[in-house]
């Protein structure tokens, strides 16, 4: 389960790097939570997700995401990772995140949470 588990978020990331909107909210349920970084407010269902990452991928010319450790316990995945975004202003981003996710068990994500410095991460609004 464990590998099985860290190919789902492997899998889910890849489609941010080929900017696959609706493969990333394919793997998502219906009723996920997201919860972008420490301090936003979380998102609820796929159409709001649907509408933030939509933006986010506008403002990106490229994504890519280095990976670190990853762990499991129960239906809840670790992952540690480096994230390498372009702004479509020409700056680039290099932020170190843990990631939180929980997954039901088709292998859904149904809660992501992001843990960084937000202050080492300028918006990708604002880059």
């Amino acid at each position: 389960m464990a590998a099985t588990s860290e190919n789902l978020i492997r899998d889910f990331f890849d489609c941010w790097h080929r900017f696959d909107l609706e493969g990333a909210l394919s793997r998502i349920s219906d009723d996920c939570r997201f919860r972008p970084d420490p301090s936003a407010e979380t998102l609820t269902g796929r159409e709001a997700i649907r509408a933030k990452w939509g933006e986010y991928m506008e403002l990106m010319r490229s994504y890519d995401c280095e990976y670190g450790p990853m762990a499991q316990s129960g239906n809840v995945v670790f992952c540690e990772r480096l994230e390498i975004v372009g702004s479509s202003r020409g700056y680039e981003m290099r932020v170190p995140i843990v990631g939180v996710f929980e997954l039901d068990e088709g292998g859904k994500i149904t809660c992501w949470r992001d843990y960084y410095d937000t202050a080492s991460a300028p918006s990708v609004e604002g880059a």
